[in-house]
């Protein structure tokens, strides 16, 4: 996938997608720094690592100077949620979009949390990034990275658009964590509905065991196979399940990355084709 398709400027959600998030999620006093990492993700969309260091121009920095990731952290102080400030690896993934153009079939992607690595334990800020870490290209060459954007590119390559954002907008560690993710549940709900508005999808995949229980829970789509009208396909996300169990979701013996992102894609792909 070329660069220009990654966040692609050529399309309503440039401008609508980062005010979305200011306006429902972060606070507006960001807005200068949401924008400016986008544009950082865009432009270092190639670059390795040790490249971007030298790219930067949010205000935001990687953890303690780490090299070896593009996650900036934002001090919680500087948006509405000063009350997630008690705890640590808080994980926010900016959505992310790729091939948005005009008459485009869209397939949406409810994620699981933004969960943040270990090394993270002892950060209180807010660690930002994009769901799989798509716009790393190291991590895109990784085995789980790779499984991932080969899903994603093939769905590009046959011309889709796509739209990637968590269900559960945040994660964080510490006592009280689970408490705090069932009070921000409603307002999850809610940002979800919107950001379904805004995109328009033409088909929503539910990606992983757990990524929103709400949705699972209140619309049911197992028995209805859609969410808000829109049609909806369950799927087990593939780097969190065994390979037992992905040879008995998939029907394959073959378990490489390229394979499995043959058999994703091409069920995503059926699930747009109309019902007979």
């Amino acid at each position: 996938m070329i660069k220009e398709l990654f966040c692609n400027k050529d399309c309503k959600l440039e401008t609508a997608i980062p005010k979305f998030i200011l306006d429902n999620i972060l606070g507006n006093t960001l807005k200068g720094e949401i924008e400016a990492r986008y544009n950082d993700m865009r432009d270092n969309f190639d670059k390795t690592y040790d490249e971007w260091q030298d790219h930067f121009t949010t205000l935001g920095k990687p953890f303690r100077n780490q090299s070896d990731t593009t996650s900036i952290c934002m001090s919680p102080a500087n948006t509405s949620l000063t009350n997630i400030s008690q705890y640590s690896q808080i994980g926010f993934d900016l959505p992310t979009w790729m091939n948005i153009k005009p008459d485009r079939p869209v397939v949406m992607f409810i994620t699981q949390d933004p969960l943040r690595a270990d090394s993270y334990i002892k950060c209180h800020d807010i660690v930002v990034s994009s769901p799989f870490s798509v716009h790393e290209k190291q991590f895109r060459e990784s085995n789980q990275g790779n499984l991932y954007y080969r899903i994603f590119n093939q769905l590009v390559s046959a011309d889709l658009g796509i739209y990637l954002t968590p269900g559960n907008k945040f994660s964080t560690k510490g006592e009280g964590s689970k408490q705090l993710a069932k009070e921000y549940s409603p307002s999850y709900k809610n940002i979800i509905h919107q950001e379904i508005e805004l995109v328009k999808p033409d088909l929503i995949v539910i990606f992983g065991t757990f990524p929103t229980d709400f949705i699972l829970n209140e619309y049911n789509f197992f028995k209805k196979s859609e969410f808000l009208g829109i049609p909806a396909l369950p799927m087990v996300q593939p780097g969190g399940i065994t390979k037992k169990s992905l040879k008995k979701y998939l029907k394959i013996d073959d378990f490489t990355s390229e394979n499995i992102a043959d058999e994703y894609a091409k069920l995503i792909q059926r699930a747009l084709l109309p019902k007979k």
